[in-house]
């Protein structure tokens, strides 16, 4: 299996306390947005210095398609070729002209991603709600699979950059039948056994109207482009409170942090032994990502993301007071150093 990641002579190399330079950081930025490189390994501002701190990600080559009649039969699609289709998102008013689509084109890049989600350390964690993935082809359903919904207030931002919409790896053939399935949500925290670590923090109410929804949009006015090539449709989940009850709208979720996993699944709701065999599975590593309000090369398409205070992260803010000072300090101390030698 090849990595994702960039070759070990990267950052991974750097002495631990090692300061990256400005221009090295923005030419970085500059890569990661263009979709040339990924970073060897998560940098996060820890005290006052950037630490890699996540593992090395390695790169799924495929997803994998279930058939829920017989969980033996199944099929496979290169993870490339699934990763490049659109992503919408299906607006809850289901009116007309209520599928909005991720942007991936005119200054974007494709967000899309089996493998991991890249949260920029300058930036809050998004907003993250349930819900359910339909892969639609020339119109129609064919698959059916859990999806995350990732933004800023309600709706903005979608798009932050590269590998910032999971995408599940386990789809399931879709087919009538599916009505009581639910999508459950779960993180790792860093280090924990991947096969006891997993802690389940959500679950949805049963997917038959959110399901039946997509369908009767679909089969309304939806945009000429559904109908042709391949198209994953995001629709959000209503949660299933601790006491039975459901929410009364589609609840905002904590987003697990840098380090942890993310893992979403699809199946039956009437037991744990159905809840562990779901089939359809999205799992995503959360990995931090260089600044991108530090980069002059930032794309114009990213620019009032990073320049909206209300998205910036303040721990971050503090961090680069902590290095200007350091910085201001340092060059005092030279001066100084410089007077003293000279008389």
């Amino acid at each position: 299996m090849t990595a994702r990641t960039a070759s070990s002579s990267s950052s991974s190399e750097l002495p631990k306390h090692a300061s990256i330079s400005p221009t090295v950081v923005h030419s970085l930025l500059l890569f990661l947005l263009a979709g040339n490189i990924a970073p060897s390994s998560a940098l996060i501002a820890s005290g006052d210095s950037l630490h890699p701190t996540a593992p090395e990600i390695m790169a799924r080559q495929s997803i994998t398609i279930v058939n829920p009649l017989d969980t033996r039969a199944t099929e496979a699609l290169p993870a490339s070729f699934v990763e490049s289709w659109p992503t919408w998102v299906l607006l809850e008013d289901g009116n007309e002209g209520s599928f909005m689509k991720i942007p991936d084109s005119n200054g974007f890049v494709n967000p899309s991603s089996i493998d991991e989600l890249w949260q920029p350390i300058d930036l809050n964690y998004p907003e993250l709600r349930m819900a359910v993935g339909l892969h639609v082809r020339n119109g129609e359903v064919r698959h059916i699979m859990p999806a995350v919904d990732l933004s800023f207030m309600n709706g903005q931002h979608r798009n932050r950059g590269m590998c910032t919409v999971p995408r599940a790896h386990g789809w399931v053939t879709y087919m009538r039948g599916m009505e009581s399935w639910v999508v459950r949500m779960y993180s790792l925290p860093a280090k924990a056994n991947e096969e006891t670590g997993w802690k389940q923090f959500a679950t949805s109410v049963p997917i038959s109207a959110s399901v039946e929804k997509g369908l009767q949009a679909l089969a309304q006015t939806p945009p000429d482009e559904l109908g042709n090539g391949s198209h994953i449709i995001h629709i959000p989940l209503v949660q299933q409170r601790s006491d039975g009850t459901d929410s009364a709208t589609t609840a905002f979720l904590p987003c697990p942090k840098v380090g942890q996993q993310l893992k979403a699944t699809l199946g039956g709701a009437q037991n744990e032994l159905e809840a562990a065999a779901a089939p359809g599975i999205l799992q995503v590593m959360v990995s931090a990502t260089i600044a991108g309000s530090e980069s002059e090369y930032l794309p114009e398409a990213y620019k009032p993301l990073y320049s909206e205070i209300a998205f910036r992260r303040q721990a971050y803010a503090k961090f680069q007071e902590r290095q200007q000072k350091k910085r201001d300090a340092m060059k005092q101390e030279s001066m100084q150093r410089k007077a003293t030698a000279a008389s």
